[in-house]
């Protein structure tokens, strides 16, 4: 089930993103109704009601403060609670250094699906799943995507990886502002690439396509995410 809904999850970004597929705004996937489904649950007129506070609980005694130590105190987040990590800098005619956690929409690729997962994906959403979509997405609309196609030229491991200026982007600001392309082929390196993660680091010089006056920005790129469908 983890695996059918990550991949139903995987083509529907991959959708998003420019793929091809049928969406309505009244149902979801299972034919159930949409409205129905984020509908308020009705409320019980009959149950007592409960007055919360930052101080008190229900029954008037004092909530007792929580120990950061205690079993109960939530667990701080770590690379591996997040599905891994990046890190990004722009330099020169655009600047930027920000970081981004892992997880479906992070990055996903073909390799980590079945043959009969990726025709069931076909069926629903009429395109071949990709080799890899990476996107490294920061907390104010910064973003650097790979995507990459083909899946009988990706190598599934560790080595060098030649993407076209059409398969690399970065961007700030939603892309509103700032959305710069290589100014030439990328080589990527991926320095593990199995079952469960992908790892790797890019480089490349980039034009703003938004505003051409041949200024370039620098893009600085690394990566390590776990495979999200685990």
């Amino acid at each position: 089930m983890r695996r059918i809904t990550a991949l139903c999850t995987f083509s529907f970004l991959l959708a998003a993103c420019g793929g091809s597929g049928a969406t309505t705004s009244d149902t979801i996937v299972n034919g159930e109704d949409l409205a129905a489904t984020l509908a308020p649950a009705p409320v019980d007129s009959a149950a007592p009601d409960v007055i919360a506070t930052s101080d008190t609980v229900a029954n008037g005694e004092p909530a007792a403060p929580v120990d950061p130590g205690s079993a109960t105190a939530p667990a701080p987040a770590t690379s591996e609670s997040t599905g891994g990590t990046c890190t990004a800098s722009m330099t020169g005619g655009a600047t930027a250094n920000f970081s981004g956690g892992g997880g479906m929409f992070a990055v996903n690729s073909a390799h980590w699906f079945s043959a009969e997962e990726l025709q069931k994906a076909k069926d629903d959403f009429g395109f071949d799943t990709p080799a890899l979509v990476l996107n490294c997405q920061g907390q104010n609309g910064e973003l650097v995507t790979l995507s990459k196609s083909d899946v009988t030229t990706f190598p599934y491991a560790p080595g060098e990886v030649v993407f076209q200026t059409s398969e690399i982007s970065a961007s700030l600001d939603d892309g509103v502002g700032t959305y710069v392309k290589p100014a030439a082929p990328v080589t990527v390196t991926l320095t593990a690439f199995d079952d469960t993660k992908i790892a790797g680091s890019a480089s490349f010089d980039a034009l703003n396509v938004l505003n051409a006056d041949g200024t370039l920005t620098r893009v600085e790129l690394t990566f390590d995410f776990t495979n999200p469908n685990l």
